[in-house]
């Protein structure tokens, strides 16, 4: 399973990414990145869906990657 970047905006803090599950299924999925009062606000979108399993696990892997 890999994510990779497809595209972006980083002047906007947007960016396109692929993700590849286990299964080998590519998801299409949307990063924001914003500063809000001094603190990253983070938002991942699977199409209109902020809920989707794919979102969640690319978030997952952010975070873990940011806390190393």
């Amino acid at each position: 399973a890999g994510i990779a970047v497809a595209d972006m905006d980083r002047s906007k803090g947007i960016y396109f990414l692929k993700s590849v599950s286990k299964d080998k299924k590519v998801t299409d999925v949307q990063v924001s990145v914003h500063e809000i009062n001094g603190v990253s606000d983070i938002t991942v979108k699977e199409g209109n869906d902020l809920n989707g399993k794919e979102a969640s696990r690319v978030l997952d892997a952010l975070l873990q990657n940011l806390e190393k």
